[in-house]
């Protein structure tokens, strides 16, 4: 209203009222909006509001998982627990060597009696040691040829001109065995390597095996024989060279390596 009034009175002023003493009184008015400022999440004035009682109420929350198993004791062989004490034992006597022969390095002439009494003593501890361990090897050995068996282990090399076949089969009496190929064993065996194809207990007896392989072109070939000796007790390798087979020739038969561990 006061603005008002004030424009209101220049425009009714006349010039002549105006003396050239009198400054000219300028008086400019802005007005500007005020903005407030909102709250972007009004959903979340009750969890602000009641913050104390929801944290106490997740302190009380507490997660616990169990687990239940039915287990059964299981008897624990007596040889496995004599292996863990002659594996003790060596490293005892290792410790033994080691600090004996720190002494003797460290020994120099011997100047009393009471020195070669002493290298006396170590002497005779070398020698128990030597006893102790050869006690320990009679003991493995014992332990190995009680639980040796006769087993016969085939291996094959080579690979035919027509193609390495993709299984072979071994039969003897009324046990067939088919043993597959795979890309890794053809592999092996195009660059020169071996492949083991068997490994089981045999009886000590002579075996007579009919070798046949499958793919293409072997089909119609004709069986191969295979006469060897399992001895009693031993590990017989069998190592079969399938190079010199041929599906057409009747008459070809791989090369036989025989050798007992």
């Amino acid at each position: 209203m006061k603005y008002a009034f004030m424009l209101l009175s220049a425009l009714l002023l006349s010039p002549a009222q105006s003396t050239a003493d009198e400054p000219e009184l300028r008086e400019t008015l802005e007005v500007k909006r005020a903005e407030h400022q909102k709250r972007k999440h009004n959903s979340l004035r009750f969890l602000r509001d009641n913050r104390a009682f929801l944290r106490a109420r997740f302190d009380e929350l507490r997660l616990e998982i169990g687990y239940e198993r039915d287990v059964e004791a299981e008897t624990l062989d007596e040889r496995l627990l004599r292996l863990g004490q002659l594996s003790e034992e060596i490293a005892a006597a290792r410790d033994t060597l080691r600090s004996e022969h720190e002494i003797t390095t460290e020994r120099g002439l011997l100047m009393s009696v009471e020195e070669l009494t002493q290298l006396e003593a170590q002497l005779n501890l070398f020698e128990q040691l030597l006893i102790d361990q050869q006690g320990r090897l009679l003991f493995l050995e014992s332990d190995f040829l009680d639980q040796q068996g006769t087993a016969l282990v085939i291996i094959v090399r080579g690979v035919p001109e027509s193609g390495a076949p993709t299984a072979l089969l071994l039969q003897e009496e009324d046990t067939t065995v088919r043993i597959e190929l795979g890309p890794e064993q053809e592999l092996a065996l195009q660059q020169g390597g071996v492949t083991q194809i068997y490994h089981e207990f045999v009886e000590p007896r002579a075996h007579r095996i009919q070798l046949r392989l499958e793919g293409a072109g072997w089909d119609e070939a004709v069986p191969t024989f295979i006469d060897l000796e399992t001895p009693r007790d031993q590990l017989t390798f069998l190592e079969l060279d399938l190079a010199a087979l041929d599906p057409g020739d009747p008459d070809a038969r791989p090369g036989t390596q025989v050798w007992q561990r």
